[in-house]
């Protein structure tokens, strides 16, 4: 009873080493046949469900996620708003945004037009060597 035992798991543990998990004879073909199409790319479906998974499966290879028609075009709209660089905003902000945008490319920061000046005088006094000190101490 023991050495019977022992060759039952002996074989269990053979079937493991090779990539195969010890299944019965009937359940063997089933499983098979899902690790082949896995390894195809193509999930274990009914084929009832194989159209539509595939649809699905070619549209984001695509680059465009499975929508409703009527979602499509404000997705993709802003889709390729952010390739441009800009970010999907409703034509309110729009304008405040871009602007801010365009003073952080030119090495200022977004700031209000009343410490603008201000900030920009201490600049140039930092880089002619001097530290930005009031003009009642120089």
């Amino acid at each position: 009873m023991h050495l019977s035992s022992h060759q039952v798991q002996s074989k269990a543990k053979v079937q493991s080493v090779r990539g195969k998990s010890p299944v019965s004879p009937r359940q063997k073909s089933s499983q098979s046949k899902a690790k082949v199409q896995s390894v195809r790319g193509k999930s274990p479906v009914s084929p009832r469900q194989k159209s539509s998974q595939s649809k699905a499966k070619v549209q984001s290879v695509r680059g465009k996620s499975p929508v409703s028609p009527r979602q499509k075009s404000s997705q993709s709209k802003a889709k390729v708003q952010s390739v441009r660089g800009k970010s999907p905003v409703s034509p309110r902000q729009k304008s405040s945004q871009s602007e801010a945008k365009v003073q952080s490319v030119r090495g200022k920061s977004p700031v209000s037009p009343r410490q603008k000046s201000s900030q920009s005088e201490a600049k140039v006094q930092s880089v002619r060597g001097k530290s930005p000190v009031a003009t009642s101490v120089k």
